[in-house]
């Protein structure tokens, strides 16, 4: 295993290569590579996706618009799957990303990116895949916007809150395993 240790700039990248070659002659080699980045530090925030209004579509039945709108705002373009939002939670926090898709996320909303729960300590309630408020904390305390900002929005007060020392303690779903 071979592991490599720097730090980026925003705008910067690196490269490495490594060329395997055999010592001897009569040796076989598969040249085979595999990266992953197993912690980042800094973290900052990451690019958040523009918003897509509000409409009454129910994407065939399967929403139902039962939040105080009385809209599907969370997918608004009926293109949410899971797949799409592992591999967007994936892209901007690889670290975190089994425990947002497969703890928080099913905890708080079971996957429905137009949830609503109006008994939460935000007066306007809690909304969609991360049950996160209407602006009340700040800019990313949104949850009331489709899933790709939901998602972003998510990742970045969590890195906000890391500044803080309060890493996940947004997330009452995160508080068994983190004691928050």
């Amino acid at each position: 295993m071979v592991t490599w240790q720097f730090s980026l700039s925003s705008g910067q990248t690196k490269q490495l290569a490594l060329v395997v070659a055999p010592l001897d002659d009569n040796i076989w080699v598969v040249n085979s590579a595999d990266a992953k980045i197993t912690s980042t530090s800094g973290a900052g925030t990451i690019p958040t996706t523009g918003n897509v209004p509000a409409n009454n579509d129910t994407c065939s039945g399967r929403y139902k618009l039962n939040n105080p709108l009385g809209q599907n705002y969370g997918d608004p373009q009926c293109n949410f799957t899971k797949d799409d939002l592992y591999t967007l939670i994936e892209q901007n926090d690889p670290t975190n990303a089994y425990f947002w898709f497969n703890v928080i996320i099913p905890c708080e909303s079971s996957y429905n990116p137009n949830d609503f729960f109006s008994g939460s300590p935000d007066p306007q309630g809690a909304w969609g895949l991360y049950q996160m408020g209407r602006g009340r904390n700040g800019q990313y305390d949104h949850g009331d916007v489709v899933w790709t900002l939901q998602t972003t929005n998510a990742i970045n007060y969590n890195n906000f809150l890391a500044t803080k020392g309060r890493t996940w303690g947004y997330w009452a779903c995160a508080q068994d395993k983190y004691r928050r």
